[in-house]
């Protein structure tokens, strides 16, 4: 019986979305910086180079973006296929590397309600900040994987939003749609 009353304290009455047990104290979420006009290539632009070797600076200095101390951990999606993109990795390095810690790429992009249930349950991410990079189309299933139930669209030409998740209690307490205001040109609002 006490099996029972455990499963049901760990997933949501139709046992598809996990709620979180040990939740963070926020979840960040960003898409991979901006890629090649053309979309040919699984790499991102020189623009968004640019974008990720600048990411350190919001996510060490920006309030916003640092309350809770560094990410304590740094997921990317990983390639679909064998030789598929790698943006969201190469997103997600420079901030890696800053923090002196290996972008966990365990998971791909449809895999949103896996890399959710992990995070919303490891003693680890407690309190703590947990930053993800991933791909436009799945950010949405993504953040509703974390209990946001409208998070809306990321619109396919939009690099520079973060969208923040907050929790208290172990649930959402609020959820952010915020610019980076990293590069000349992004969004302001």
């Amino acid at each position: 019986m006490l099996w029972i009353l455990a499963a049901l304290i760990k997933f949501s009455p139709i046992g598809l979305s996990p709620v979180a047990s040990a939740a963070p104290a926020e979840v960040l979420i960003i898409r991979h910086a901006e890629k090649p006009p053309d979309d040919r290539g699984d790499h991102l632009s020189p623009r968004g180079f640019e974008r990720a070797t600048a990411l350190p600076k919001i996510f060490t200095n920006d309030k916003r973006f640092c309350e809770f101390g560094p990410p304590e951990a740094i997921y990317a999606a990983s390639p679909v296929r064998r030789k598929g993109s790698v943006r969201s990795i190469e997103t997600v390095e420079p901030l890696a590397k800053h923090y002196g810690q290996t972008p966990i790429i365990k998971f791909t992009s449809a895999q949103f309600k896996q890399v959710a249930k992990e995070i919303l349950t490891s003693e680890a991410f407690n309190g703590k900040s947990v930053l993800i990079a991933w791909t436009n189309d799945e950010i949405p299933k993504l953040a509703k994987a974390f209990g946001v139930v409208k998070p809306g669209g990321w619109p396919k030409e939009v690099f520079d939003r973060v969208w923040r998740i907050r929790y208290k209690n172990n649930s959402v307490s609020e959820f952010s749609n915020l610019p980076q205001k990293l590069l000349p040109g992004d969004t302001q609002d």
